[in-house]
């Protein structure tokens, strides 16, 4: 862990994830940078910890197959919500 940042390749962080998918996925952070639109240097930061909040996961995870929630948290999309109910009307 790189000790001037702490988030740097946490196991439970984006970056890990991130790291993790697209090496099995056979791509450089080039190549998925490319994919995205974005440039490998954001790639490079979401896996060192420096983007803690990028807004690029959707398109990220669209390229890797996987889903936005699992990159941001490790968890796969719950069940969906039911509906709000306006108390009252």
């Amino acid at each position: 862990m790189n000790a001037d940042n702490p988030n740097a390749l946490r196991p439970t962080g984006i970056g890990y994830r991130l790291r993790l998918i697209r090496i099995d996925r056979g791509l450089t952070q080039e190549q998925l940078a490319e994919k995205v639109g974005v440039s490998q240097s954001t790639i490079g930061n979401i896996e060192s910890g420096y983007r803690k909040r990028p807004r690029d996961l959707v398109s990220i995870g669209a390229v890797l197959g996987v889903s936005a929630e699992w990159l941001g948290t490790g968890k796969e999309e719950s069940e969906p919500r039911p509906a709000l109910r306006v108390v009252g009307a």
